[in-house]
């Protein structure tokens, strides 16, 4: 059985949520059109530093980097979808 994997750096977390982050702002903000190739490719890496993230909680429920990486996407991701439904819709309608 394969040893345990380390708990993901500051950077690597970085790394691995930044290019998801980046994709979704500029889609929701109209600046790059919708494509399902890219949103795969992003999606997985979003997925694995979820998954990163995720591991240091169970490792430390009260590691303040996981904390403020949650509370960043939820903050962006959460504006962004906001922002687009209010403006960008609001213009299509």
């Amino acid at each position: 059985m394969a040893g345990r994997l380390p708990l993901a750096a500051d950077w690597e977390l970085a790394l691995w949520l930044g290019p998801p982050t980046g994709e979704y702002l500029a889609v929701h903000t109209a600046r790059t059109p919708y494509r399902s190739g890219r949103t795969w490719l992003f999606g997985i890496l979003l997925g694995i530093g979820l998954g990163r993230t995720f591991h240091r909680y169970l490792a430390d429920p009260m590691d303040p980097v996981v904390w403020a990486v949650l509370g960043t996407i939820a903050v962006v991701w959460g504006g962004a979808a906001a922002a687009y439904h209010l403006i960008v819709k609001k213009r299509l309608v």
